[in-house]
């Protein structure tokens, strides 16, 4: 499996196991164009492709990584980000 649509199945998986939120492809467009139009509020940025946003799909908030170069969601991360999290992104934990 190339690497994109393994980010679309991986990122739907996580939307539900952590969000409760069946996602479909036309979703993760959505929130990808929410990214990009700067709807969406900017965390982090976690390496020079990737970046956190918290964004809003519905009713729920959501914190999800970004990947500009592929246009793709990579993940939904859990809904309480603590710090270790952002530096575990980034790969900076020692």
């Amino acid at each position: 499996m190339k690497k994109t649509p393994y980010l679309r199945l991986h990122s739907r998986s996580r939307a539900l196991e952590r969000y409760d939120l069946s996602l479909n492809r036309e979703h993760l467009r959505e929130i990808v164009q929410q990214i990009q139009l700067g709807k969406a509020a900017f965390i982090s940025r976690t390496s020079n492709s990737r970046t956190l946003w918290k964004i809003r799909v519905g009713d729920t908030l959501c914190n999800v990584v970004y990947d500009k170069r592929r246009k793709e969601i990579v993940t939904f991360l859990p809904p309480e980000i603590r710090e270790e999290t952002i530096h575990a992104c980034r790969g900076d934990v020692s």
